[in-house]
């Protein structure tokens, strides 16, 4: 029974890697759709000010030549006790999608990142349910001289990040690589096109943090990582409908 039962897991495994490997070997048809995601994020957003962050040389030289950035930072405009801005930055491929776009859990964890926690979640907004993965990661804080920071008691101090991200094509949004793979797949096969994905990541940082004792008055409301989470889902749904085309 055990060697039928690994005999069948082998047959499994090949028979989903041969179907991954199908969508490099179908040839493309010349007809490239793009992603239903706005081209450029606009420059206020949902109230906040957006503005725009830097892209890295290292992450421009990492992927594919004919990749493009959309990437800002929305502040609320409040004169204190503001609510945590929102980092919003969309990877839009080319037509390598392979070296175009990734999953952040590889990028992350190359930041220094601990991935403290990782689910999947849907956000409605109307009628429409969109998938987001959702990644609570922490890293020590590091100083100017690449030391880290320590607060009164000499303890290092431990920053805390919520990042939702999701992959949206020219028809569908999935936030998984498997998924994107196979919906890929489909359009390439039935309808004969290919498409670009846009990967978008939307964050924001945990202010509330009991390590850090020796800051000044936060100008940012503190939230713990459930409130951050639960602001940050409301934020994503209610932006969603404005990054869409459609």
């Amino acid at each position: 029974m055990d060697a039928l039962l690994t005999k069948r897991t082998w047959i499994l495994a090949i028979m989903v890697a041969v179907g991954f490997s199908l969508v490099w070997a179908i040839p493309t048809s010349g007809v490239f759709r793009s992603s239903q995601l706005i081209e450029e994020l606009p420059n206020t957003l949902l109230g906040r000010v957006g503005v725009e962050l830097e892209v890295s040389q290292k992450e421009k030289d990492t992927l594919a030549d004919d990749t493009t950035f959309a990437r800002k930072r929305y502040f609320d405009n409040k004169e204190e006790n503001a609510d945590p801005y929102v980092d919003v930055s969309v990877v839009f491929s080319g037509k390598d999608i392979n070296n175009s776009i990734h999953r952040p859990e590889i990028c992350l964890v190359a930041q220094g990142w601990t991935l403290s926690s990782e689910t999947y979640v849907m956000v409605d907004f109307g009628e429409r349910r969109i998938p987001f993965k959702e990644i609570v990661s922490a890293r020590t804080r590091v100083s100017t001289d690449g030391s880290a920071s320590k607060n009164s008691k000499g303890e290092a101090i431990i920053d805390t990040r919520v990042l939702y991200y999701t992959f949206a094509g020219a028809e569908a949004i999935v936030a998984g690589h498997y998924e994107r793979t196979w919906e890929d797949i489909k359009t390439r096969i039935l309808q004969g096109t290919d498409q670009q994905w846009a990967y978008v990541t939307i964050s924001m940082d945990v202010t509330k943090n009991p390590l850090d004792d020796i800051k000044e008055k936060s100008y940012f409301k503190e939230f713990d990582v459930e409130q951050t989470r639960a602001a940050l889902k409301e934020f994503t749904s209610d932006a969603m409908p404005l990054l869409l085309n459609n």
